[in-house]
């Protein structure tokens, strides 16, 4: 096993920023308890609980229960010297609690409810003699740890696979005080343990059939896995690894008061130990802070079920606290495009199309639009709104945008981003793609149709595939004399359609495009001294 005194930034990879609150620890103990120290504490849900220890007047065992989340409690007592350190709940009807008679070190107890704490059963065994702590690892599968008879490796382990009815003695070695254990799941499973001069820790991934040891400085005291690979120790300082315990890395100094140890996640986890102390972290354990506690007495396990962390201890103590989640109050853009894309398709040359839409603030607090950006090489596109910028969006409401297109190039496919930048926490550059075609543009006017010469070109189908029909439309008071034909894209004449004068009224001329090849062209009319000119595609 390697230490590594270090606290690395790749261990930062699991930390992030909790939306959750906790509330004040509420003492919950049971009633004429005060001479009981609750050793082990387990909840199967917010309201079925038990925690667990010995009357140290009486010198009873202790098995106090909880239907109604620790309101009331239904206090049993099991008869003798009896030390009663663990209690777990095993699936949806066993309930575990383990322990020992007499001096620690002598005889084993198991007592065990099939019903769900209605009637109760009791084993005793002097082959490993105590049991200090008991852990579920699934709907079936039940450890405990403890102490042995003779030195040896992996002092005292007992596993059941039927809910804690039958027993499998794992080993018996001795000399070793098994402090805490963490399964994650019912083959893989840690267990921390001192021989009170340094410490000991192993890993096991098939079931407690074989385990691997190694050797710590100090007692380790708690521990918690998140995964077979990520897990958290309490040893002399708070250490981490990410390899199932190969190598550790110190990540945090506590009081060395504090023993145990639990998390709620990867990031919020809880420990505690003598005199009523108890930390938290909020980033993975690398940094603690006191939580405020009316006691003072001697805190001996946590356990969280749920949303709830519950301590026990000395002077019959019992408390618990609830981790609840807070709404984030963030702003969330959307808007009414499908696939927030704008598609103005084919537009005629100088002319502008508008597209209206609406951006929503979906989220719980206000949005605030402080500009738009444009990504446009070409120009062609915009976007515009009514409201002076930066702009409010409160929640559920919603802001009136248009995006405008201008094509200023025939023929040429135009394609952009309108970015809209605001505090959203979704998207705070909400990016609209935006793409439009720059058309021909069907006819061309040139002069007033409503005072004076007026005259209006246009060919129809343009683009021309084979025939087209080029119509003019002259307004006047006198017959005019025009000029009418077909330039290619160099300015050359290819084609006279119609040359002489023409009267006011509407002029039809057929246009047959089999003798040019594809391409741009122009018609050209010549009339009041003057040039209108329409762009003509040909296509073949």
């Amino acid at each position: 096993m390697k230490i590594i005194l270090t606290t690395f930034a790749a261990f930062l990879l699991l930390i992030s920023t909790h939306d959750i609150a906790f509330s004040a620890w509420e003492d919950i103990s049971p009633d004429g308890t005060e001479n009981v120290i609750y050793f082990g504490i387990d909840f199967y849900n917010d309201n079925l609980g038990m925690a667990v220890g010995q009357d140290m007047a009486t010198k009873e065992g202790i098995m106090s229960m909880t239907t109604d989340g620790g309101a009331s409690w239904q206090v049993l007592s099991v008869g003798g010297n009896t030390h009663l350190r663990g209690v777990g709940f095993v699936g949806d009807s066993n309930i575990v609690v383990g322990g020992y008679d007499g001096p620690p070190g002598t005889v084993t107890k198991i007592i065990v409810s099939t019903n769900g704490g209605v009637d109760w059963s009791i084993t005793e065994t002097a082959t490993v003699k105590g049991i200090n702590e008991v852990e579920a690892a699934g709907d079936s599968v039940v450890y405990t740890i403890g102490y042995g008879t003779t030195p040896g490796f992996s002092a005292g382990i007992m596993k059941s696979t039927n809910g804690g009815v039958d027993w499998s003695i794992i080993s018996t070695g001795g000399g070793i005080y098994m402090k805490c254990m963490d399964f994650v799941d019912e083959d893989t499973g840690f267990i921390g343990a001192t021989n009170f001069q340094i410490g000991y820790f192993f890993r096991t991934t098939d079931g407690g059939a074989n385990w691997v040891q190694s050797n710590f400085v100090k007692s380790i005291t708690g521990m918690h896995f998140f995964d077979a690979q990520n897990g958290i120790i309490i040893s002399d300082k708070v250490y981490r690894t990410s390899d199932a315990g190969d190598n550790w890395n110190e990540i945090a100094s506590i009081d060395s008061d504090i023993s145990r140890l639990e998390f709620y996640d990867e990031n919020v986890g809880f420990a505690a130990g003598k005199s009523g102390k108890v930390i938290r972290t909020n980033d993975g354990g690398n940094s603690w802070e006191a939580e405020e506690i009316n006691t003072d007495k001697n805190i001996e396990y946590i356990s969280i079920t749920g949303d709830y962390v519950y301590l026990s201890g000395r002077g019959g103590m019992v408390f618990r606290q609830k981790i609840e989640a807070v709404e984030q109050k963030e702003p969330v853009i959307s808007s009414s495009l499908e696939l927030d894309k704008i598609n103005f398709s084919t537009v005629v040359l100088n002319e502008t199309a508008s597209f209206d839409f609406v951006i929503t603030n979906d989220g719980t607090s206000d949005l605030t639009i402080e500009r738009f950006d444009e990504i446009d090489p070409d120009n062609a596109f915009a976007l515009k709104t009514d409201v002076s910028l930066p702009y409010v969006i409160n929640p559920d409401s919603s802001l009136e945008l248009s995006a405008s297109f201008s094509p200023a190039v025939t023929g040429k496919t135009y394609a952009g981003t309108l970015t809209i930048i605001s505090n959203a926490k979704n998207k705070p550059s909400f990016d609209i793609l935006v793409t439009g075609i720059g058309g021909e543009p069907s006819a061309v006017e040139l002069g007033n149709a409503d005072n004076g010469n007026y005259i209006s070109i246009s060919c129809n189908p343009n683009p021309v595939i084979s025939r087209s029909v080029v119509r003019i439309d002259l307004k006047s008071e006198n017959v005019q004399h025009i000029k009418l034909y077909l330039i290619d894209n160099t300015g050359r004449i290819i084609s006279e359609i119609a040359m002489g004068t023409i009267s006011p009224g509407i002029s039809s001329y057929n246009f047959d495009s089999a003798l040019y090849p594809a391409g741009m062209y122009f018609l050209v009319s010549e009339i009041f001294g003057k040039s209108v000119i329409l762009p003509v595609i040909i296509e073949k």
